[in-house]
């Protein structure tokens, strides 16, 4: 399986829109390097877990724990680098 980051990123805004009600005001181009667990996000580390479950099934793909290391799912940049990361590995 292929994903590009676009597509990926277009994922990661329907996940957060529909599952987790973000504006999509608050997703522009500088928010994608602040922290989740911060200002505008503020997520709680149960929504961290759902969040990565949510990625899971949009994309139908499965993150092994070594993806995890080093925050690699602390913010949206973060997280599309470990997809990327994930499917490459994969193939």
């Amino acid at each position: 399986m292929e994903l590009s980051s676009e597509l990926v990123f277009k994922k990661i805004i329907e996940v957060l829109c529909k599952r987790f009600l973000i504006s999509e005001l608050f997703l522009n181009e500088n928010s994608w390097d602040l922290p989740l667990t911060g200002i505008p996000f503020n997520f709680t580390g149960i929504d961290l877990v759902y969040l990565l479950f949510e990625i899971e099934s949009a994309l139908d793909i499965r993150f092994d724990d070594q993806y995890f290391s080093l925050y690699g799912f602390s913010t949206l940049n973060k997280i599309i680098e470990v997809i990327i990361q994930c499917v490459n590995d994969r193939n």
